[in-house]
Order: structure tokens, then C-alpha cells, then sequence
């Protein structure tokens, strides 16, 4: 019988997974600085229970509103931009302080998601936020539906409303994946089958700093992204990805937390799908097919 003989590429690449469990706790430890001055990683995800402001005497409205409800951690998860953590778990823990820092610490959870409806007589206001810790706005969205006769209150429309709101709320950040390791010439990624990479696929990384932010709100509005290098996906599981540096900008210039967008990620396609435009500042950063 033959022998099977492994290429020196191919046990690296082998023993390179070997660091993808830790690779997930890079992150994890520390609490990001919101002064930092690269942007920080948000990969574990959690959703704070929706508020609502005012009342409505309405049961079509009510009915609405309570849909809603429901379907916001589904529209979080099926953005596919964060690993999402169950909302039981959530709920039991967000409303004391100690439970807010179990989560950051022993959940590992670096962003929350946390939707408030503003019910109007003659609209809904819908906002989304990205927060951390759970009361700093780090990025927000707002969605107005009206009240009239002619508005359709249905699943369909809550469902297609949240989606509209939210997946434009997380494609305002700059990465949807990270780098969480590096042993050149390879590196793992923080995303993988379930963000639409595939083998093959090209990325171009870019690090990113936070460049100016909402005056009220304290929110970022614009950011300052720097070309790193581009790298080819070899290997990718659920939600990592181990890929090979093609071209760095610097010899060796590559960090944890440099990153990409990518196209392929649902919140993303969503809009490219129904304009056929890529987003702004995504065309540096985008995933080449």
C-alpha cells in the first residue's frame, strides 16, 4: 500500500486549526476602549428585550407592534454578522450590574443589539441600536412606518421592516470579519460558511479607526480605513476561516483585529440584491468572487 504524504503547506494548514478554538477567545478578556484608536472587534453578539414608548388603543397596531417584538433577535441572527448569544440567557442577566459583566466576561459578548419602538397616532418609529456596554450608542438607525389605511400591518411587512432597518444598521460597520490569529504566511478569520465564504474566495483586509462621531448621541458616523494587504480563503468551517496572505501594503504590516466586509454576508446581499450598488467605503474592503 501506498504511503499518503502530506505536503509542509497542508500541515500547516492542519495544525493551524488547532489554534481556531483559541482564536475565539482573542477578544473576549478585555472590555474594548471606546477612546482606542483602531476600531474595536465585535464578533459575539447579544439582544437586549425590545422597548416600547407610548401606548396604542389599537389592536391591529398592538398586534403589529408585539410582532415586531418577536421577530427582532431572529432579524439579528439571520444578518449573520455576529455569533448570537441565546436570549434566555440575555434576559436573565442584562438588568444588574453584576449580570451586565457576566456577559461581557464569561459569555465573552463585545456588542448588543436593542430595538425601541415609538408608537405615534399616526406612525411607528422604529430604532435600532448597536450598544456597548449595554447603555453606550455605538451606532443607530431609525425606520418610520405609517399609520394609514393603506399600510399593510402583517409579519411580512414587520419582517421586511426590521430587515430594513437593521441589516442597514450593521453594514454601517466598517468589518464583518476579523483576523483573531496570525502565523505567516496564514491567518484565521472570525467568519466562515455561515458569512458566505467559500475556498478560493479573495479578501482585502483593511484597519480601521473611528473618525468622528455623533455630537448627541456620541454614535459613529465616519470612519478612516487603511489598505493592509489581501489574502485567499484555504480553509473555512462555520464561523471561522483559516486564509493565506497573497500581498501585505508593509512587509509583516498585519494586526488581530484588521479585517474585511464582505459581500456575501446576508445584511449586505440583502441590499446589493434589490440595487445591484455596493454600499459606501465597502468597495476597498469588499469580498472578490
Amino acid at each position: 500500500m501506498g504511503k499518503i504524504i502530506q505536503s509542509k503547506k497542508f500541515s500547516l494548514i492542519l495544525a493551524f486549526w488547532g489554534l481556531l478554538a483559541s482564536a475565539d477567545m482573542v477578544f473576549g478578556e478585555e472590555p474594548f476602549d471606546l477612546e482606542a484608536k483602531t476600531a474595536p472587534i465585535f464578533i459575539r453578539a447579544g439582544v437586549l428585550p425590545t422597548s416600547i414608548e407610548n401606548e396604542t388603543k389599537e389592536p391591529l397596531v398592538a398586534s403589529f407592534v408585539e410582532e415586531l417584538k418577536t421577530l427582532f433577535p431572529r432579524v439579528v441572527k439571520e444578518s449573520n454578522r455576529f455569533q448570537v448569544l441565546g436570549e434566555q440567557r440575555v434576559l436573565q442577566k442584562w438588568q444588574t450590574q453584576a449580570g451586565q459583566e457576566e456577559l461581557i466576561k464569561n459569555d465573552e459578548l463585545n456588542i448588543f443589539a436593542h430595538l425601541t419602538i415609538v408608537i405615534h397616532p399616526s406612525k411607528l418609529l422604529l430604532i435600532a441600536r448597536l450598544l456597548y456596554p449595554i447603555s453606550q450608542i455605538l451606532l443607530q438607525e431609525t425606520l418610520s412606518l405609517p399609520l394609514t389605511l393603506d399600510t399593510e400591518l402583517s409579519k411580512e411587512t414587520a419582517l421586511k421592516s426590521l430587515k430594513d432597518i437593521f441589516f442597514a444598521l450593521v453594514n454601517q460597520l466598517p468589518h464583518d470579519i476579523y483576523v483573531t490569529s496570525i502565523q505567516i504566511p496564514y491567518i484565521t478569520l472570525s467568519g466562515g460558511l455561515t458569512q458566505g465564504l467559500q475556498v478560493g474566495d479573495l479578501i482585502k483586509l483593511t484597519r480601521v479607526w473611528p473618525k468622528k462621531r455623533h455630537v448627541a448621541t456620541g454614535a459613529w458616523i465616519d470612519f478612516k480605513i487603511e489598505p493592509i494587504g489581501q489574502a485567499k480563503i484555504v480553509e473555512r468551517r462555520d464561523h471561522v476561516a483559516i486564509a493565506e496572505l497573497l500581498q501585505l501594503e508593509v512587509a509583516n504590516k498585519i494586526s488581530l483585529g484588521d479585517g474585511a466586509s464582505l459581500m456575501s454576508l446576508a445584511s449586505r446581499n440583502y441590499f446589493f440584491s434589490q440595487t445591484k450598488v455596493s454600499s459606501t467605503n465597502l468597495e476597498d474592503s469588499i469580498l472578490v468572487k
